[in-house]
């Protein structure tokens, strides 16, 4: 996921996402499977752009909804974080560490994000 991500955020176009996805989607089908075969549970974070969404790339949207559609396809419990920065944004909180910086949260944002996730059941 994170290649994909970093693709998303600094990829200049020339490198071969389909084989990049790829890789992805068969590293994350064999982490699950051990992690079953283990008897634990793997649950994957997805992070936004720390940003307001109008202003994510085309290619920055487009990574985030493959992720999206990479764990669900493969049934592996997500947690997708966007919405809890888009209402930190309407709410006025800034949500980036340092302003300017869409891939670092904000301590503002993160203790939101963490409040969430445990609501969610993340530890349980």
């Amino acid at each position: 996921l994170y290649r994909l991500w970093l693709g998303a955020v600094l990829g200049d176009g020339t490198r071969d996402e389909a084989a990049i996805e790829a890789d992805v989607r068969a590293a994350l089908t064999d982490l699950a499977q051990h992690t079953r075969e283990g008897d634990a549970r793997l649950s994957v974070l997805v992070l936004p752009m720390f940003a307001r969404p109008e202003t994510w790339t085309e290619r920055q949207r487009t990574s985030h909804e493959t992720i999206l559609e990479i764990l669900s396809d493969r049934g592996i419990r997500h947690f997708d974080l966007a919405p809890i920065v888009q209402r930190a944004i309407e709410d006025g909180i800034e949500v980036q560490d340092p302003p300017g910086d869409t891939a670092h949260p904000s301590a503002a944002v993160a203790g939101r994000m963490a409040g969430w996730l445990m609501a969610e059941g993340l530890l349980d």
